[in-house]
C-alpha cells in the first residue's frame, strides 16, 4: 500500500520521508544508528540463511548423485556379468534368453546413466548457486561491518560537533560577560567622572588664560598712562601734592564700601 501511495504521489512523498528520517536521525542518532544496523543485520541474516539452505541442498544433491553412481556401478557390474554368461553359453535357447536379458538390461543401464548425469548436473548447479550465495553473504557482511564503522564514526562526529557547538556557545557567553565587565555601569561612571574632571580642568585653564590676557591688557594701559608726561602731570595736579585730602582711614573705608 505504501509503495502504491508513493508511486501515486511521486517525489513529494520521498522528500517528505527523507525529511522525517533526517529529523529522526538528528533527534536521536543512537536510535537511528541502531535501526540502520538492524536492517543491515537482517539482510546479513537472510543471506546467511540462504547459504545454509544451499549447503543443505548441495549435501542432499551429492548424496543423491553418490547413490546414482553406486547404482550405476552395480548395474554395470551386473551387465558385465550377464555379458560373460552370454559369451560362455553354448545352448542356443539359453543363449537367446541371455541375449534378450542383456538387451533389456542395457536399456535399464542407460536410464541409470542418464539419472547420474542429471544428479551430477544438479550438484554443479547447486554448487554455483551456493558460491553466489556465499559471495553475497560476504558482501553483506562486509557492508554491515563498514556501515557499523561509518555509522559509529558519524555518531561520534555528531557528538563532537554538538560538543563544539556547546563550547562555542559557552565561549560566546563568556566573551559577552567579559565585554559587559569592560563596558559595564562601573566603567561608565568612571568614564563620566573622569570626563567631568578633565572638562573642569580645561575650563579652569581657559579662565586662567582669559585672566592673563586681561591682566596683560590692563598692564599695557597703565604703562601707557605712566609713560605719558602730560597724563602724569594731570594726575599729580588732581591728587595735589601739598593739599590735605582724605585721610588713610577714609580712603580704606571708601574702597571697602565699593567692594560690598
Amino acid at each position: 500500500m505504501f509503495k502504491f501511495v508513493k508511486a501515486l504521489l511521486g517525489a513529494n512523498v520521498e522528500s517528505a520521508v527523507n525529511a522525517v528520517v533526517e529529523a529522526a536521525v538528528a533527534a536521536n542518532p543512537q536510535a537511528a544508528t541502531a535501526a540502520e544496523l538492524k536492517v543491515l543485520e537482517q539482510e546479513v541474516d537472510k543471506a546467511a540463511a540462504t547459504v545454509a539452505d544451499f549447503r543443505v541442498k548441495l549435501n542432499q544433491e551429492k548424496k543423491e548423485a553418490d547413490a546414482a553412481r553406486t547404482e550405476l556401478d552395480r548395474l554395470i557390474a551386473a551387465g558385465e556379468n550377464l555379458q560373460r554368461k552370454l559369451d560362455a553359453a553354448t545352448d542356443p535357447e539359453l543363449k537367446a534368453e541371455l541375449d534378450a536379458s542383456l538387451e533389456s538390461f542395457a536399456a535399464r543401464l542407460e536410464q541409470a546413466n542418464e539419472r547420474l548425469d542429471r544428479e551430477d548436473k544438479d550438484v554443479v548447479q547447486v554448487e554455483a548457486m551456493l558460491a553466489q550465495a556465499e559471495d553475497l553473504f560476504r558482501q553483506r557482511s562486509q557492508a554491515l561491518a563498514s556501515a557499523r564503522e561509518q555509522l559509529e564514526r558519524a555518531a561520534r562526529d555528531m557528538a563532537a560537533a554538538k560538543l563544539d557547538a556547546q563550547r562555542a556557545q559557552q565561549r560566546s557567553e563568556d566573551a559577552a560577560r567579559l565585554a559587559g565587565l569592560r563596558q559595564g555601569a562601573t566603567g561608565s561612571r568612571l568614564n563620566t567622572a573622569l570626563g567631568a574632571m578633565e572638562k573642569a580642568a580645561q575650563d579652569a585653564r581657559t579662565r586662567a588664560a582669559a585672566m592673563d590676557i586681561k591682566a596683560d591688557a590692563l598692564g599695557e594701559v597703565r604703562s601707557a598712562a605712566q609713560g605719558d608726561k602730560h597724563i602724569a602731570a594731570a594726575l599729580a595736579e588732581v591728587q595735589g601734592t601739598g593739599s590735605s585730602g582724605p585721610s588713610a582711614r577714609d580712603r580704606i573705608a571708601a574702597i571697602a564700601a565699593k567692594r560690598k
